[in-house]
């Protein structure tokens, strides 16, 4: 059972992190990709597909964009 409150905690992070994201890159000129980039970027595999596997509850529709963007290509960090 900690494992699964662990999830939970760490999941209500990962959408309060997206959104916070979402609202700081307002003004980016292409900001899913802006915001898809960074995801990319900085996120691990684990973080990416834990808030794909969420599901769109609580993410600002700008996050909900971005996800379905990077699901068919999740991967690591820094991968080509």
């Amino acid at each position: 059972m900690t494992g699964q409150v662990h999830h939970v905690d760490t999941t209500a992070k990962l959408v309060t992190m997206i959104n916070q994201i979402v609202r700081n890159t307002a003004r980016e000129k292409d900001q899913i990709a802006a915001i898809a980039d960074h995801i990319h970027a900085f996120w691990t595999v684990r973080m990416q597909q834990q808030l794909l596997e969420h599901g769109s509850t609580g993410l600002d529709p700008v996050a909900v964009a971005v996800m379905a963007r990077l699901a068919p290509g999740i991967r690591a960090p820094h991968d080509a």
